[in-house]
């Protein structure tokens, strides 16, 4: 063999390696460009400062004395006073009024009529009256709803930062007996609310 051949067969296995390499290198960079071109654009955004907390159930009322009074009552006499009840929570209330009495001859011979307005109260009784002409039994009435828990036809609803007046008018009829003279009681209205949880009947 002549050096000229073996130059020409090195120079064939040259090539050969060449293209053999050419040949594996292609189809990697051809995967490697194929996966690249399939990533999607992606980004996350975070909420934050999430809290959970409990609401209020509060009450108020606008008086914390006497909200009546009247000393030297006749027959025929009306005494009337108004009390403010206030929703101070964040939640629906309904709330019931009872009254704690005590025991004696003019309980059973005054007459209360009850209403509501949305701010003060009237000396003078509207035409519709959520009671009227109610005698409060000693020593616990129920004046407006029940107080125990559980919704009751009688109870008012406020919504979260309502208010409404409460007024009352006691009146001694004109046939009251004599045995009433120079008697007095002593009447303490108390309010007790929930939370108006259950939907309107």
């Amino acid at each position: 063999m002549t050096e000229e051949d073996t130059n020409h067969r090195g120079f064939v296995i040259i090539v050969i390696l060449v293209l053999a390499l050419l040949t594996v290198a292609l189809p990697v960079g051809l995967l490697t460009w194929a996966r690249t071109s399939q990533a999607n654009f992606a980004e996350s955004e975070e909420v934050g400062v999430n809290r959970l907390g409990t609401a209020t159930a509060d009450i108020e009322v606008g008086a914390v004395r006497a909200l009546l009074g009247a000393r030297n009552m006749a027959p025929g006499d009306v005494a009337t006073g108004s009390v403010d009840v206030r929703n101070a929570g964040s939640l629906p209330l309904r709330y019931a009024v009872t009254a704690e009495i005590n025991q004696g001859p003019l309980v059973e011979w005054l007459r209360w009529d009850i209403w509501a307005q949305p701010a003060g109260c009237s000396t003078t009784p509207p035409a519709s009256l959520l009671r009227e002409a109610v005698v409060l039994t000693a020593p616990v009435a129920e004046i407006l709803g029940d107080p125990l828990t559980g919704r009751d036809p009688g109870d008012r609803r406020l919504g979260a930062g309502q208010q409404e007046s409460l007024c009352f008018a006691a009146r001694l009829p004109i046939n009251a007996s004599n045995v009433v003279q120079g008697a007095e009681i002593a009447v303490d209205f108390i309010v007790d609310a929930e939370h108006d949880i259950e939907p309107t009947p």
